[in-house]
C-alpha cells in the first residue's frame, strides 16, 4: 500500500492510496471541518440555555410534517414504470 495522491480541499482532504492493482480513494475532514463542526455542536448546546423560549407555532404549521409524511408514504406506494429503467433505448443511459 502506497500514497499515490493528496488532495487538499478546504474541508475535506483526499488520499489515492494504490493497494495491489488498483487506487482506493480515501477522505477525511480537515481541519477547518472539525472546527467548524466543533462550533457548530457547542452552539447547540449552549443557545437553547441563553436564548429565551419561543412561542408555539401557528396549528397550520404543525401539519407541515404530517403531510409530507402523507406525501412520501403515497409515494412509496405508487408502482414504478420499470420499463423506463430497463429500457433498450441507447439514448437513455442508467447512472447504475
Amino acid at each position: 500500500m502506497r500514497i499515490v495522491k493528496i488532495y487538499n480541499a478546504s474541508l475535506v482532504s483526499i488520499i489515492l492510496v494504490e493497494v495491489g492493482n488498483r487506487e482506493v480513494r480515501m477522505r477525511y475532514f480537515g481541519w477547518k471541518a472539525l472546527c467548524l463542526l466543533a462550533a457548530l455542536a457547542v452552539a447547540l448546546l449552549l443557545l437553547p440555555l441563553i436564548l429565551p423560549p419561543l412561542p408555539p407555532p401557528p396549528p397550520l404549521f404543525l401539519f407541515i410534517p404530517i403531510i409530507i409524511l402523507v406525501l412520501l408514504s403515497f409515494l412509496l406506494l405508487l408502482p414504478s414504470n420499470v420499463n423506463i429503467i430497463s429500457s433498450p433505448n441507447p439514448a437513455f443511459t442508467s447512472p447504475i
